[in-house]
């Protein structure tokens, strides 16, 4: 398992890092992983509007659920009412919803952030990426096994771990290809970074 609402509030917090100050999260379906991102968005803008000493209610954030985690046109529509409405990025957390809404996001020259893994390569609106890596997971877990002579004990066998970034198994993308910010930078990111690991 992963700590989502870590990679949520590493996401919000670059969003008001880099200026925006309309922001949107659209959920597939509440359940608890999602929530978690959510959550973890809500707090990481919040936070960096305080360090931005914003003031009260500078930094708005228009928060539902799609549903289900398929693509819709009434999704589409939505989010097309979202950007029209001022809304400059959205989090899209869930499934294939990023689809309708990067396409909205493409019509009128918004923004998206992705989930999961890096989804940079997927449209140009897309500037980052709140992901759980399960590279690392699977890292994690066979350094285990083979530091423990190739066997699952009672240590290491039948336990649930619940990842972070003090595992760097969170995170935003920092590859060139991925990294679309112009204001807030990789040097900000590692600091933050470093804060949640601790």
């Amino acid at each position: 398992k992963f700590q989502e609402e870590q990679s949520g509030y590493l996401a919000g917090y670059a969003a008001v890092k880099e200026g925006y100050r309309n922001l949107g999260f659209i959920g597939g379906i509440n359940v608890p992983a999602v929530i978690r991102f959510g959550y973890g968005y809500i707090i990481g803008a919040d936070e960096a509007a305080q360090e931005l000493d914003l003031g009260q209610g500078a930094v708005k954030i228009k928060y539902d659920y799609a549903g289900g985690f398929n693509a819709t046109d009434d999704l589409k529509s939505k989010m097309d009412s979202w950007y029209t409405g001022g809304t400059e990025v959205v989090f899209a957390c869930g499934g294939a919803i990023y689809l309708s809404v990067t396409k909205a996001a493409e019509e009128q020259n918004k923004k998206v952030i992705g989930v999961d893994s890096d989804q940079a390569a997927e449209s140009e609106t897309i500037i980052t990426s709140a992901m759980k890596d399960l590279t690392q997971s699977v890292k994690l877990a066979l350094t285990s096994f083979y530091e423990n002579g190739l066997k699952w004990d009672d240590n290491r066998g039948g336990k649930t771990a619940v990842l972070g970034a003090k595992d760097k198994a969170i995170g935003l993308p920092t590859a060139e290809t991925s990294w679309r910010f112009t204001t807030f930078t990789r040097a900000e990111y590692e600091t933050i970074f470093d804060k949640l690991a601790d």
